[in-house]
């Protein structure tokens, strides 16, 4: 007796539950893996980070210029710092503080979701104040750079 739908075109081996293509391998024989990335990329450096956290924090502070944190940046990441950047100026114009304090990189926190990509937190502090630094770095041409940057 057939399928109710019609020729059964998926068997599933007894007990995994998973669907077997004809022609193609099983799915527990297929990874995701990035294109062209080895599985043992070994991930930045903890010091690294802390320091790309601390640099974006003087980066909007002003006592930084952009250029020197724009080569680890992406676009996208770049836009958003810039954009920051110019509405903390406007604040502190309308504000008139014009204080210079120095911030030190605090705990960081990293995940690695694939191989390749780095997601990373870390707290800076300021003053008395702790700014959240929040990032995802991927390899690209053998550097670390940040794709996506918040400063909280």
């Amino acid at each position: 007796m057939g399928h109710p739908r019609g020729e059964r075109r998926f068997d599933a081996p007894i007990g995994t539950g998973a669907p077997v293509v004809p022609g193609h391998p099983p799915l527990a024989s297929r990874t995701a893996t990035a294109p062209n990335s080895p599985p043992d990329i070994p991930p930045p450096p903890r010091a690294f980070i802390a320091a790309l956290a601390v640099h974006a924090v003087e980066v909007l502070d002003g006592s930084r210029p952009f250029t020197q944190l724009r080569s680890r940046l992406s676009a996208s990441a770049a836009e958003q710092l810039f954009f920051q950047r110019q509405l903390r100026a406007e604040r502190r114009a309308v504000h008139r503080d014009h204080r210079r304090m120095v911030p030190h990189p605090g705990s960081v926190f990293t995940s690695e979701p694939r191989p390749g990509a780095v997601e990373a937190s870390v707290t800076v502090y300021v003053g008395r104040r702790a700014i959240a630094v929040a990032m995802r770095l991927e390899l690209a041409h053998g550097r670390w750079r940040a794709e996506v940057m918040g400063v909280l």
